[in-house]
């Protein structure tokens, strides 16, 4: 069983890092809640703040967009996600 996750787990990473490949100006929108939006952290410490300097780090031109809030729920994220869409014009979400 753990070889069938870890096998996964590869794939997924191979296939993200080809999503990453197509396009070096693409950018990546964040929809979520406090864990997102870094509520408790200091700026430049959520995962989504990580994830833009670690994509700019390995030469990547994303950009990362944070449309998170604080308290937000799946049903507040979906009904947030067609405006943000529209605003941003992701090709990752």
């Amino acid at each position: 069983m753990r070889s069938a996750v870890a096998y996964l787990l590869a794939l997924l990473a191979l296939f993200a890092a080809g999503c990453l490949a197509d396009d070096a100006n693409q950018k990546i929108l964040v929809v979520g809640d406090s864990l997102s939006a870094g509520l408790g952290l200091a700026p430049g410490e959520s995962w989504v703040s990580l994830l833009q300097n670690r994509l700019s780090e390995e030469g990547y031109g994303h950009t990362v967009v944070n449309a998170s809030i604080s308290g937000d729920t799946t049903g507040g994220g979906l009904r947030r996600l067609p405006r943000a869409l529209e605003i941003h014009r992701p090709g990752i979400v």
